[in-house]
């Protein structure tokens, strides 16, 4: 029963039993005799009765088809389970201290009331396919954009430093994204459909904050219009498509949900493509075009040499040897912490080194082979940073974290393994150092194999080691609770690659100590209030080693 039902019935029985008091003082013989100022008092409250008796009786008492719908038009705030300061939040590529001009001024609410129609027939629409699609969006907007990512990945084959980039890009396009959206938000105010018409019903995941902008929009634009750079036709094959689908899938839910106008999605579309030419933009300049280049290979013994597959090739194409000279987002640059050299060839620490991969080959139990293979992440995978990116949104989907927050979680865990590739791959190159397999060839076991495929690039430091430490820090930076399974899996991870054979325990600590590094400058930078300066540290951070 409706409010204004109950305070209809309420009235009308008020008045009838005034009206009945009235009544008796008038006609019980007793009352009837009684002084001439009771009399008056009678007569008044016979009229008062009288009047009370008329009003409830024009009052609806049943609100029935006619009842004006509730016209809030203000957000206020009730049963908000989202952050409402989110909006002004650090951002990577968005400048300025007002975000509210990269979408026009919203319609005032006398203006929505075709739209308020159009969303009521949306919120009616029960067609399998509408709730296909809202069905679709049910764990987040950045959870469902980032299985995608990783789905590409996977598809294509994209090498891990690649896979890195297009982890961060994406992720820090989505971030600024929200962060524009929820400004935009609370700083309109606009209410919802659901909170002017009681005809809407909502459905899906959709948060409650205020109507304009769609974040699912301004998200989904923004992570299409970044992965469609990213992964041209010409290059990738139909993933273009797969793109498109997935962003026609977004709106047609956010349609369908009951939470947003149409002038809310399509503000969100549009703020969403201009975030995106900017990190579009920063990407076409970023040097990741010519990572293939400058490799001139060496002859001097303890350099990196092309390595043997298992089926008796050479790995002979160096992975991407300029990738170190990639654009960094907290770092300075790629080689702001570079490590001092790795032990000396042909030294008592070296000799140490490579014994110690040797040793551990011919011990390894059933699950130390089991710990190599969870790890390896190559071709065909979505990479040890997809695998990253997987655990971070099964986790913060579980602890139910909310959409800005989750968001904000893979941006800072994409720049944090995508500097982290750029400063091991800066110290791969400037080292250049063999491979275990190619020493202990030479100077233990000719016919040694190791345990994992050797992967064809140098050694020193370990890519796993780097940037598996350097996403486990910053995942327990935002989820404290998981922070000793985080680190204990990193650990694993960088293991894994001493018990496959294809690293050095040297490879590995240094790497872990790179990780940890980068993943506390990305802290630095999310909790200072103000921008940063870049990175920058001594290569006498980490230990000193023999010069070689």
């Amino acid at each position: 029963m409706s409010k204004r039902e109950l305070a209809g019935r309420g009235l009308l029985w008020s008045a009838l039993a005034l009206s009945l008091a009235g009544l008796a003082r008038f006609f019980v013989p007793g009352i009837r005799r009684a002084d001439p100022r009771r009399s008056r008092s009678m007569t008044r409250t016979r009229t008062f009765a009288l009047v009370l008796l008329v009003s409830a009786i024009q009052f609806p008492v049943r609100a029935g088809a006619d009842e004006e719908p509730v016209t809030k038009s203000v957000f206020d705030g009730k049963g908000a389970d989202v952050d409402p300061g989110a909006g002004t939040w650090r951002t990577f590529v968005l400048e300025g201290p007002s975000l509210l001009h990269l979408v026009p001024r919203p319609k005032d609410a006398a203006q929505l009331d075709a739209e308020l129609a159009e969303v009521e027939a949306w919120a009616a629409d029960d067609a399998p396919e509408t709730l296909t699609a809202i069905d679709q969006w049910k764990a987040g907007t950045a959870v469902t954009w980032n299985a995608l990512e990783r789905r590409l990945v996977a598809e294509y084959s994209v090498s891990p430093p690649e896979a890195s980039r297009i982890f961060a890009l994406t992720s820090v396009t989505m971030y600024d994204a929200m962060v524009a959206s929820w400004a935009i938000k609370y700083a309109y105010l606009r209410a919802t459909p659901a909170a002017r018409s009681s005809r809407v019903r909502v459905r899906g995941s959709a948060s409650v904050s205020p109507s304009y902008v769609s974040e699912r929009a301004a998200l989904s634009s923004a992570a299409a219009a970044v992965l469609t750079a990213l992964f041209p036709d010409a290059r990738y094959p139909k993933a273009s498509s797969t793109i498109e689908a997935l962003l026609g899938s977004a709106v047609k839910s956010e349609r369908h949900s009951g939470a947003h106008f149409r002038s809310d999605i399509t503000a969100g579309v549009e703020l969403g493509r201009r975030v995106a030419e900017l990190v579009i933009g920063r990407a076409r300049a970023d040097g990741a075009d010519r990572a293939a280049e400058g490799y001139v290979p060496s002859q001097v013994r303890g350099r990196w040499e092309p390595t043997p597959s298992r089926d008796g090739s050479l790995n002979s194409s160096p992975l991407l040897p300029g990738w170190g000279r990639v654009r960094t987002w907290v770092l300075a640059s790629g080689d702001a912490i570079r490590p001092s050299a790795p032990a000396r060839i042909g030294s008592e620490e070296w000799t140490a080194q490579i014994e110690a991969v040797h040793r551990t080959s011919h011990r390894l139990s059933p699950q130390e082979r089991q710990i190599a293979d969870k790890w390896v992440g190559g071709a065909g995978t979505a990479t040890p940073a997809g695998m990253w990116n997987a655990l971070a949104c099964d986790l913060g989907v579980a602890d139910g974290m909310s959409e800005p927050r989750l968001v904000r979680m893979l941006a800072l865990l994409g720049v944090a393994q995508a500097d982290a590739f750029v400063a091991c791959w800066d110290s791969k190159y400037a080292y250049d150092c063999c491979r275990p397999i190619t020493a202990i060839r030479e100077t233990i076991d000719a016919k040694w194999q190791s345990y994992l495929e050797t992967p064809p690039f140098p050694s020193y430091p370990s890519g796993h080691a780097t940037t598996s430490s350097a996403a486990a820090q910053v995942l327990s930076f935002q989820m404290p609770g998981h922070g000793v399974e985080l680190m204990a899996m990193a650990d694993q991870a960088t293991d894994s690659r001493l018990l496959g054979g294809i690293h050095t325990p040297q490879d590995n600590d240094v790497g872990r100590q790179m990780g940890r590094l980068i993943a506390n400058g990305v802290i630095q930078w999310v909790t200072s209030e103000r921008r940063a300066e870049p990175m920058k540290a001594s290569v006498a951070i980490l230990p000193d080693r023999h010069a070689r």
